[in-house]
């Protein structure tokens, strides 16, 4: 199995690699046509005032819709240049992703040799839940945890719910906005982060999905006790229950 899988891996590489200069070449290609298009406006200019142009056809000397090609153009380029970049890797990346207990950890267990330590099952609570990047390194062994910013966390985290459930305030973050919600609801308010009357455990998300939201509420709430905003949240949604799991894992 592990070496049937690695020579896919090989095979798979000397693809790339056969095909990175035609990549390479294509999008130098499009480099060009979009260096050129820039030039234009300029020559345009440069033969509107020659003494042979007459006003009523320097009026003609027009390119329509100039921006709208350089922008097709621009995504041609960005959609190359991600392929270049791919194609030039000597890895491969195995993106898994899915609903809760469906076995996405199990899977990349299997893949990668790894076990239970490593990667987790979650018997309890979504254990995958949280983004994580696996990489392959002979000697190295280390694990790093990136923290999310409160500007990070608005938008990575908490701004999909509300695209899922079609809020009107949507979470902004950036420097400089202190973690607010458009329309000037200020970070905090429960009935603007989870607003509706249904609770999400049986609503809008489904048991396994309002695990994760509980969770989180459940973390928070021990972690800033000043904060009244979670208990707020968690009694108007789950009865002012905490998530038990969590609580017990902290």
């Amino acid at each position: 199995m592990t070496s049937d899988l690695s020579e896919r891996v090989a095979q798979l590489l000397r693809t790339r690699r056969e095909q990175l200069l035609q990549v390479k070449a294509e999008n130098a290609w499009w480099l060009g046509i979009d260096r050129n298009l820039t030039e234009i406006p300029a020559a345009l200019d440069e033969l509107r005032r020659h003494p042979s142009v007459s006003p009523d056809d320097a009026l003609d000397l027009v390119v329509s819709h100039l921006q709208e090609i350089r922008a097709d153009i621009s995504g041609v380029i960005e959609t190359y240049s991600a392929v270049e970049a791919r194609f030039s890797r000597e890895t491969v990346n195995i993106g898994v992703s899915g609903s809760a207990r469906v076995g996405k950890s199990t899977l990349l267990q299997s893949i990668s040799g790894l076990t239970d330590e490593q990667i987790p099952a979650g018997r309890d609570i979504p254990i995958t839940a949280v983004r994580s990047r696996i990489y392959h390194f002979p000697r190295l062994r280390v694990a790093l945890l990136r923290l999310h910013s409160p500007e990070t966390f608005l938008n990575e985290a908490i701004r999909p719910y509300h695209a899922a459930l079609s809020r009107v305030a949507r979470p902004v973050g950036g420097p400089g906005r202190g973690g607010r919600l458009r329309g000037g609801t200020p970070r905090g308010a429960p009935q603007a982060v989870y607003g509706g009357p249904r609770c999400l455990e049986h609503g809008e998300f489904g048991p396994v999905d309002a695990m994760k939201p509980r969770s989180c509420l459940t973390l928070f709430a021990r972690a800033a006790p000043g904060e009244s905003v979670f208990g707020q949240v968690l009694g108007k949604h789950f009865g002012g229950i905490s998530d038990p799991v969590t609580e017990q894992r902290l």
